[in-house]
């Protein structure tokens, strides 16, 4: 497929002047040359010249080690829906949150909860914009129907605000969503024999009253309905909030001047190298004509004053490596990375950290991550609402008993793991002291420790049923008690008297049948 920003262009330019997309390209033409920039380095395409074949460039490509770290230690343990009690609300409304959030979570699984994160969290640091689209997915061949998220690429969607500033920034009045596809192109595929296809523009806008989509040509409306939604179904993310304006900052803008300056004293040394690998050879007070170029050849020099060397690097390397390693460290410090947080082997300086020491060397990263906790879990909770009025618009089951919960029934929280590990021997024993105390409950132990509230539940039913189990167990091997003529339990004296085990056992299954077996053998 081509270049989406070249297709972009392309669209734009074939657009009469009174379309909604030819009026997209001035308003947008910062934002998607920065993100086509950030592609291009994530990609590694991070050079904006060539030179000959003989003298390649030298990329080493740190920042999408950045991004692959940041979006594990932020997104790489998913997240959990959590439906809060409302305070203010007498009456107990347990069966209400656990039928929205198991519905919820049932959702999110059809909606492979794992890659999305992956891939909001990539779109996310590459292009500082996440932009959600919201529809309901009536034919998935293995899942039923369901409300589904999609992750759009940000150089796709051109969202129209309030205003550039201030409150107005964060109140989307419409989009425009702007994406290549396949069609038919009228022909056959020489190679594979089938109907060969094309490429073609979508253009659709929506708003809170209407839906419109446009001809390929971008010229004209093709179709347009009411939305019966009510909302426009496409929620934006921002990485990394800049005050008072409407877009993210991604996790490598500050980072592209120092990534550049290190390829190209990377290239520098290199070049040295291989210019001194294959040294030039300085002749004095000799022809050329004289000497045979070549391996094993021998040179004979009858002159005693022409001497023959090898052109010798003067310069100080040891400069040059020290300023690399300056350029290496402030790169990672502002990507608030530790220097050791893209080694790939466990046993650098974290690995025999304890838990308190690992959490301040890993501190700036944390600080990274709690601010991103505050606009994805915002996004979230919006996405968890498009969910919900998506299911109880197009679901009839759910409708009926979505419809009886009348207090805040879209309020959601997001719970993000904790993405450090920990000494699980200590983990266990403040866990002991918090149940012993009743301060905590075995539900929430479980939640903290990252499972989800459908799965602590099918966890602590099970270990209810083992327990139960385990008691009757016991209680069949436990010391019975000699019953009465009458049914009633014999006291401990009159066993005594009548000579019989005040405390029999009960006989082991296995060696009682061995004996009957026994006696009627007639052994």
């Amino acid at each position: 497929m081509q270049n989406p920003f070249r297709l972009i262009s392309q669209m734009f330019q074939a657009t009469d002047a009174n379309s909604i997309a030819s009026q997209l390209e001035i308003q947008h033409a910062v934002r998607l040359t920065r993100y086509q920039r950030n592609w291009n380095f994530y990609k590694g395409n991070q050079w904006d010249y060539a030179r000959g074949e003989d003298d390649p460039f030298v990329t080493i490509n740190y920042l999408k080690k950045i991004v692959q770290r940041h979006i594990s230690f932020f997104l790489g343990k998913g997240f959990k829906v959590v439906v809060p009690d409302l305070p203010d609300t007498p009456e107990d409304e347990s069966t209400a949150r656990e039928f929205v959030r198991s519905m919820l979570e049932e959702t999110w699984r059809r909606n492979r909860i794992g890659r999305f994160c992956l891939e909001a969290g990539q779109i996310g640091g590459i292009t500082g914009d996440v932009f959600c689209f919201v529809s309901w997915e009536a034919n998935d061949p293995i899942e039923d129907p369901y409300a589904r998220v999609d992750v759009l690429p940000s150089q796709f969607v051109f969202p129209t605000y309030g205003g550039p500033y201030g409150v107005d920034r964060k109140r989307m009045e419409a989009v425009t969503i702007v994406y290549p596809y396949f069609v038919d192109a009228g022909q056959v595929d020489k190679i594979t024999g089938l109907p060969a296809k094309k490429t073609a523009i979508r253009v659709e806008t929506w708003t809170r009253e209407k839906h419109t989509i446009y001809n390929d040509d971008g010229k004209g409306i093709k179709s347009e309905e009411p939305n019966l939604f009510g909302e426009i179904p496409v929620v934006h993310i921002a990485n990394y909030p800049i005050a008072g304006e409407e877009y993210g900052e991604s996790d490598i803008d500050a980072l592209i001047t120092i990534q550049r300056e290190f390829n190209e004293k990377a290239t520098d040394i290199s070049d040295v190298v291989n210019y001194h690998g294959s040294p030039i050879t300085l002749l004095y007070g000799m022809k050329l004509s004289a000497v045979e170029k070549g391996a094993n050849r021998m040179w004979g020099i009858e002159n005693p004053d022409a001497r023959v060397e090898n052109l010798e690097l003067k310069g100080d390397m040891a400069l040059s490596k020290g300023y690399m390693e300056l350029i290496r460290s402030s790169l990672l410090e502002l990507a608030d990375l530790p220097k050791d947080a893209l080694m790939a082997d466990s046993s650098g300086t974290a690995a025999n950290m304890s838990g308190v020491a690992l959490a301040m060397h890993f501190l700036p990263l944390l600080w990274r991550r709690n601010d991103k906790i505050q606009t994805y879990g915002e996004g979230l909770r919006l996405i968890n609402r498009l969910m919900l009025k998506y299911t109880d618009l197009k679901d009839d089951k759910f409708h009926k008993e979505f419809r009886k919960i009348t207090a805040a029934k879209y309020r959601t929280e997001i719970v993000f793991p904790d993405p450090l590990p920990r000494d699980e021997s200590l983990r266990l024993q403040q866990v002991e002291r918090r149940l012993k105390n009743r301060i905590a409950s075995r539900r929430q132990v479980l939640e903290e420790d990252g499972f989800s509230q459908r799965q602590a539940e099918k966890i602590l039913q099970e270990a209810d049923k083992d327990a139960e189990m385990e008691a009757k167990l016991v209680q069949m091997t436990k010391p019975q008690a000699a019953i009465g003529p009458n049914g009633e339990q014999m006291p401990r004296k009159e066993q005594e008297n009548r000579g019989g085990n005040s405390s029999p056992a009960t006989p082991e299954p296995n060696a009682q049948g061995e004996s009957r077996s026994r006696s009627a053998e007639g052994v």
